[in-house]
């Protein structure tokens, strides 16, 4: 993915996280971005998609750590969570893909 299209997508993923119930998602996502690319400034796209997404179930469905009754429970919950965040992120991908090309 070039330059021009991975920044288009970024734009898209962020239009999602300003809805996290988190303020600080979209600054987040920016600044993992930035530490795999000072970790690995040859990081594949995958990786780069990765530490954009990684948190964008939060925006979709505005669950969070916090709405977790059971602490006990966290390891399930982020299993979870990462779960949904791969779908929606593929499901981001795949509209991308079949509108833009």
């Amino acid at each position: 993915m070039d330059i021009k299209k991975f920044n288009s997508f970024r734009k898209e993923v962020e239009k999602n996280l300003v809805k996290s119930p988190i303020d600080f998602e979209v600054m987040h996502s920016r600044l993992v971005l930035k530490y795999v690319l000072k970790l690995n400034p040859k990081a594949n796209d995958a990786l780069k998609i990765a530490a954009i997404t990684h948190d964008i179930e939060r925006a979709v469905t505005g669950i969070t750590e916090r709405d977790l009754k059971d602490y006990s429970k966290i390891n399930q919950f982020k299993k979870a969570h990462a779960l949904r965040s791969a779908k929606i992120t593929a499901d981001l991908l795949k509209n991308i893909i079949i509108n833009h090309f």
